[in-house]
């Protein structure tokens, strides 16, 4: 991990000292930092994943990727409600076509998962619910999607449905 922390960093601070006109054309500009930003919040450096993320979302081209990430730092530091607005932005990116490619499921599945647990965190659970379920519908495989939607039918103390998500999941 340190070793590519480095490197990223490394490619980083080569784009940031490119013309400001440029930045927005480098296909993999947001790609980088959205991976630095990855590693330094997997060490709970939050405070600069977000300053990367930040500036990668001002100066570089968009992706649900940047996104993403922004929005799990927004939850890891108590902000569910900012973490809903960075996973709206994710579902923009569906059917678009991209220079970088993406995660699976960001544009949709996934980013309906995160947007049903930030809702459920914000104590909105019928509203986190209809997130979880369409994730399910959508790629009933998805395992955080199978466990998030089976959790929030076991806090409505409904486990009948939880056994059967887990049923036809396993």
């Amino acid at each position: 991990p340190e070793m590519v922390k480095e490197k990223l960093s490394v490619a980083y601070e080569m784009i940031a000292k490119m013309p400001e006109s440029w930045l927005r054309e480098v296909p993999y500009a947001a790609e980088i930092a959205t991976l630095l930003a990855l590693e330094e919040s997997k060490e709970e450096g939050y405070e600069k994943a977000e300053e990367l993320l930040v500036y990668a979302l001002d100066h570089f081209m968009r992706t649900p990727n940047t996104y993403y990430i922004a929005g799990g730092v927004a939850v890891r530091t108590g902000r569910p409600r900012l973490a809903l607005e960075f996973y709206d932005q994710c579902l923009n990116f569906q059917d678009c076509v991209l220079v970088v490619p993406i995660e699976d499921g960001l544009a949709d599945f996934a980013s309906w998962h995160a947007i049903g647990a930030a809702w459920s965190e914000l104590g909105f659970d019928d509203r986190g619910l209809e997130y979880l379920e369409a994730t399910f519908l959508k790629k009933p495989e998805y395992l955080p999607g199978v466990l998030g939607l089976s959790s929030q039918y076991l806090k409505k103390n409904d486990p009948a449905k939880a056994i059967a998500v887990l049923s036809y999941h396993l």
